[in-house]
């Protein structure tokens, strides 16, 4: 219930962080008339990370048959997505402020999910920790990313993209180097591909 999580949160940074910079450029070839709803679309990746790191407490807590206290959960989230949707769409965000209030839903989600779940077998100060240690990577690529977003601005939207990927690439290779010698699931992809090339090639 703790390993899958922390792969998550170390790994989904430089995915996202690749769509971020990928999208638009896609969107403004093959979707122009999306184009107003680009950065939605990009603030819904923190909606993404929050989301994906948030079943497996889902599957703890569906395994010791504590459905109510995930009903709950979800409950409260929808509540306050309805409610944040409202007074962002009233003070003028539209669909960016859509996006906001259904990213932040997803976080709490995920907060409540874990804190609940976690609370069988870990104590409070382990807890917050643990949940330290899955927030820091994501703040660390959001900062990344809105650098380089900010810094590199080429003439050229396939180079422009192209760059930022490069070098998002580069500084996410921490994250991909602690994260591996805490699970080894960066040996265990690439040998995964090595024997997937070799079944091919046989």
């Amino acid at each position: 219930a703790i390993i899958p999580p922390k792969v998550n949160a170390y790994i989904l940074p430089l995915l996202l962080g690749l769509v971020f910079f990928i999208a638009p450029v896609f969107i403004k070839l093959v979707l122009p008339k999306f184009i107003p709803g680009i950065l939605a679309i990009q603030i819904l990746l923190i909606d993404m990370f929050f989301r994906s790191c948030s079943p497996q407490a889902v599957h703890f807590l569906v395994a010791i048959k504590e459905y109510k206290k995930i009903i709950v959960a979800t409950v409260i989230c929808i509540i306050l997505s309805i409610i944040g949707n409202y007074i962002l769409i009233k003070k003028g965000f539209g669909i960016y402020g859509v996006a906001w209030a259904t990213s932040i839903a997803s976080l709490i989600y995920f907060l409540i999910l874990q804190i609940i779940a976690l609370c069988y077998f870990m104590k409070f100060k382990a807890i917050i920790m643990f949940l330290i240690e899955i927030i820091t990577p994501f703040l660390y690529a959001v900062l990344v990313v809105l650098s380089i977003e900010n810094l590199f601005r080429l003439s050229n939207i396939y180079a422009n993209a192209i760059v930022k990927c490069f070098v998002l690439c580069i500084f996410s290779i921490p994250l991909l180097i602690y994260i591996n010698k805490r699970t080894q699931i960066t040996n265990t992809m690439v040998n995964v591909i090595k024997d997937a090339i070799l079944r091919k090639r046989v």
